[in-house]
Parts: structure tokens; C-alpha cells; sequence
């Protein structure tokens, strides 16, 4: 199990955190709030900063299910067992040409 920074942009509506939370608790045991902002002052986009303890392929799994959710705009993965910098191992941006790149499995 390693720990993992996860970072979800979505555009806000009444239920979408709801939705973000029940999703992310079907894939791990514990998910640990770290922060919820808006990404300009007036807005309804947002992003989630969460931390999870999780193998690679069970964060896989959650990432591909997270990229259906229409609201979800962008998905974010750092890996925070790789010493004193985080890593970048995933990224996901929903835009007109997709950005979707995970590292392979460990």
C-alpha cells in the first residue's frame, strides 16, 4: 500500500461532492480530506484534495471510474511514498483532445 495526493476538478453542483465521496468510498477504506476550493473566486468549477492509502491498480480503477462522471473535468495523482518530493503518476484532463496518461503498474 502506498499513499497517494489525489486531486479531483469538477464543476460543482448540489450533489457532486456526494457523489465524489460514495465513488472514492467503494474503492478504498479510508479517504482523508485535505481541502476543497474553488478554483477562481466566483466560480462552479473546484477542486477536492484528498489523501488514500492504496495499491496502484485499486487507485487505477477509481481513476477510470471518476473520468465518467461528467462533472469531473480533471484528475490528478501524486504519489507521496516516493520520498521527500511528491511524484506525478497520473493525470487525467477532460478538454477537447483528452490528457490521459498513468504510469505503468508497480
Amino acid at each position: 500500500m502506498e499513499t497517494y495526493l489525489l486531486t479531483l476538478g469538477f464543476q460543482d453542483n448540489d450533489f457532486t461532492v456526494h457523489l465524489l465521496m460514495n465513488t472514492l468510498q467503494k474503492y478504498f477504506e479510508e479517504v482523508q480530506f485535505i481541502e476543497l476550493s474553488n478554483r477562481e473566486e466566483v466560480s462552479r468549477y473546484r477542486k477536492l484534495r484528498l489523501v488514500v492509502n492504496a495499491d496502484w491498480n485499486s487507485l487505477l480503477n477509481a481513476s477510470k471510474h471518476l473520468e465518467k462522471i461528467s462533472a469531473v473535468f480533471e484528475i490528478q495523482i501524486m504519489d507521496l511514498s516516493s520520498g521527500d518530493t511528491p511524484s506525478l503518476c497520473g493525470i487525467y484532463r477532460k478538454q477537447r483532445n483528452p490528457t490521459n496518461y498513468y504510469r505503468t503498474a508497480a
